[in-house]
């Protein structure tokens, strides 16, 4: 029984938030990144471990598009040699996060951040439809209609692997959508995963497999949503609607207050703490740092904005808005420790030009 393990959306970055150095293969290298690249060398060990010769990464190898920090670059190549050298075939789909710039219309797009890791016998890199051993695989492209084309270049395979938004899918906040997503009556009727969401989720279908978004294995901003079942997918390829999710526990972001501070939610997390009027920054740093967050944010506590005073004024020539004049007087009436008629004065000549 042959399987294929598919893991996406590593978005290989040096965070800053929420990072620190840490030893990584004898190097000092941002704890962020070095999360990503041990997400790499967890599958490669899984897949050494459990006989996996395929492996396939379903897109956004890199975060941003365009510059990648060359250290970015050199852990990340590392980490996909490493791979490569525990599996038969390594996979690597191409998402739009990898790419230079938006695809022109009607193309997938060749120029893109992941050409230089396919210099390894083993490894492909799919810019373009591909069928791989009845796998149809399709890379991300920008408009619906090119997308829709890369599948039907694919007919006849036993099951897809895509990057792509889908509509039903749901969304973490700052995710991008695109204008045209692919509706679900776009795809043909066989067991599809996809990377693009990083929200692990199924899109139920009538009458034949769910969509399944293989998810990202870490929050890696604010929105991405919780989820118990993020790390990567192992697909069975005699019965490809079949599939197992391996579990990568990762730190979320969660947003707390001192009043309902927790140990056990902070732990292991990133935090952002809301103060209250009494509370010590310092003494709340200790406190976290003791909980063993994974990183934390303090929000200094601010008074709550008292509602400004509204004069209350009618107009005294019956209904409507009331005039210039009269909210004048109004607000001189209204003022303490001024001298109401040199008040009046002021702003009856300040407000002398214009039409009551």
């Amino acid at each position: 029984m042959a399987k294929v393990i598919i893991f996406s959306d590593l978005h290989a970055h040096q965070w800053q938030e929420f990072s620190t150095l840490v030893d990584y293969r004898g190097e000092k290298i941002n704890s962020r990144l070095a999360a990503v690249a041990g997400v790499i060398d967890r599958v490669g060990r899984y897949a050494k471990e459990h006989g996996v010769c395929i492996v396939c990464f379903a897109g956004d190898l890199f975060h941003r598009k365009r510059l990648i920090d060359v250290p970015v670059f050199n852990v990340i190549a590392q980490a996909i040699h490493r791979l490569s050298q525990n599996v038969s075939e390594l996979l690597l789909v191409v998402g739009n996060h990898d790419l230079v710039r938006r695809s022109a219309h009607g193309v997938f797009s060749e120029e893109h951040a992941l050409s230089a890791l396919g210099r390894y016998s083993n490894v492909t890199i799919l810019d373009r439809p591909w069928l791989f051993r009845g796998i149809g695989v399709v890379p991300y492209a920008d408009d619906l209609a090119t997308i829709k084309a890369g599948i039907k270049e694919v007919k006849g395979a036993s099951w897809l692997i895509l990057h792509a938004g889908i509509h039903g899918a749901h969304t973490g906040a700052v995710e991008y959508q695109p204008l045209e997503p692919l509706g679900v009556d776009d795809l043909p009727g066989v067991p599809i995963y996809s990377g693009h969401y990083h929200r692990p989720q199924k899109i139920a279908r009538d009458g034949c497999p769910p969509v399944v978004y293989v998810g990202a294995p870490f929050e890696f901003v604010r929105g991405d949503g919780h989820s118990r079942h993020r790390g990567f997918i192992v697909v069975d390829t005699d019965n490809p609607e079949q599939y197992q999710r391996v579990r990568i526990p990762g730190p979320q972001f969660v947003t707390m207050n001192v009043a309902a501070f927790s140990d056990e939610e902070a732990a292991g997390n990133y935090v952002d703490l809301t103060l209250d009027d009494k509370s010590s920054p310092d003494k709340w740093a200790k406190r976290l740092a003791k909980a063993g967050v994974a990183g934390f944010n303090i929000v200094p506590y601010r008074e709550p904005e008292r509602p400004r005073p509204r004069l209350k004024t009618k107009a005294k020539r019956g209904e409507g808005l009331p005039s210039i004049s009269e909210l004048c007087e109004s607000y001189a009436d209204n003022v303490k420790g001024l001298s109401k008629i040199k008040l009046k004065q002021v702003l009856r000549k300040a407000f002398s030009h214009v039409d009551d």
